[in-house]
């Protein structure tokens, strides 16, 4: 049991949980279930679930099984049991139960899975309780559970299951370095910008088309999965990593660098890092990394929470766009020049660099003399 392959939990954050007792092919009993992924194909060994109990539930038994369009499906990929009348917690925040595997099942990474936990007897009196955290912290994986022993699955999308799944890499899959990433060629010439779509394969991107001044000084550099491009006046972003989102009124609290947005109706999550407007109840384009497979949809609501508790919420009007962007580098949600919550722009750059993880920016030509970083 060498590594964890994926987790969700927190003690101080667990709250009393969902009942499970009798079999998970009974007609009225209670089963509880939590999706997850590993990001590395492994051989998954045990799972760990926090838990308590109510009186003696006896033979606890927990599956790994695949995941459909309504929930656990019917794919039994492993099984195990434990003496659940061992438990000693009988409230919330529980303790960590685990549960071994006689013969590991190897997870694919990125495949969905799920661990289905059920009573072998049991009652309404003698049972466990999965503890459960009431918000949606874990991104690759929801809660389920059901009244009819596995016949109809409810979806709990705001809520989580606290788990813990160990495996072992194995030494062939063994990732070679804790870290993985993707180098693309960006070219500036001729009034056009180019980037390498795959591997040595250049695509225009054609928004940028006559926007760079090839009779100006230009400096260009890399970071954030972006390029910052300074051509004197012309100040521009290329964005590689984020998704654009689109709304007509942003709603009168805009959220802040770093906030969760979650979709009302395709339930995608995006982790914001800029957007173009401060201003309440005005148009706004948001930059940010989407976290989940599903994507944001024309019409949708789209709600959080920003850095003061306020709430977020605005609709969009267009779907999400993938990248890359290109727009103007200004300070957070300052788009229009008259922010300045985060700072000021120069209106001048031609030198650009990368120095301890900042962008620092010269040769405005108003004040020579002085330099810029980004926070």
């Amino acid at each position: 049991m060498s590594v964890i392959l994926a987790q969700y939990d927190d003690a101080n954050a667990g709250l009393a949980g969902y009942g499970s007792y009798g079999a998970i092919d009974g007609g009225s009993t209670n089963v509880t279930a939590q999706g997850f992924k590993s990001n590395v194909s492994a051989s998954c060994e045990a799972i760990a679930v926090r838990m308590y109990k109510e009186g003696s539930p006896g033979t606890l038994t927990l599956e790994i099984r695949n995941v459909d369009a309504g929930g656990p499906g019917d794919t039994v990929h492993a099984t195990t049991t434990f003496a659940g009348n061992t438990i000693s917690a009988t409230s919330a925040p529980g303790e960590i139960v685990l549960f071994q595997f006689g013969t590991p099942f190897t997870l694919v990474a990125g495949t969905q899975y799920c661990w289905v936990l059920w009573v072998v007897g049991g009652s309404s009196s003698n049972r466990v309780f999965t503890v459960r955290v009431g918000s949606n912290q874990y991104v690759d994986g929801i809660a389920y559970n059901d009244q009819q022993g596995g016949a109809s699955w409810a979806k709990r999308p705001t809520e989580e299951f606290m788990f813990i799944v160990y495996g072992d890499y194995g030494a062939a899959s063994a990732p070679a370095t804790e870290r993985t990433y993707n180098k693309i060629l960006v070219a500036v010439g001729s009034g056009t910008l180019w980037y390498e779509s795959s591997a040595g394969t250049l695509s225009e991107l054609t928004a940028a088309r006559d926007v760079i001044d090839d009779n100006a000084l230009l400096a260009i550099v890399a970071a954030y999965q972006k390029v910052f491009i300074a051509n004197e006046g012309i100040l521009k972003v290329v964005d590689f990593a984020n998704v654009k989102l689109a709304t007509s009124d942003l709603g009168t609290n805009p959220p802040d660098k770093g906030n969760l947005l979650t979709g009302g109706t395709s339930g995608a999550r995006m982790v914001v890092d800029y957007i173009t407007n401060l201003d309440d109840n005005e148009v706004c384009t948001l930059y940010g990394q989407r976290i989940t497979g599903a994507t944001f949809v024309s019409g949708e609501t789209v709600t959080g929470v920003d850095d003061d508790d306020n709430a977020v919420s605005f609709a969009l009007s267009a779907n999400e766009v993938a990248g890359p962007h290109i727009y103007n580098w200004t300070t957070y949600g300052n788009a229009d020049g008259t922010q300045t919550s985060y700072g000021s722009m120069p209106n001048n750059l031609s030198l650009l660099c990368l120095y301890r993880g900042r962008v620092v920016g010269a040769g405005n030509r108003e004040y020579p003399y002085q330099w810029y970083m980004t926070r």
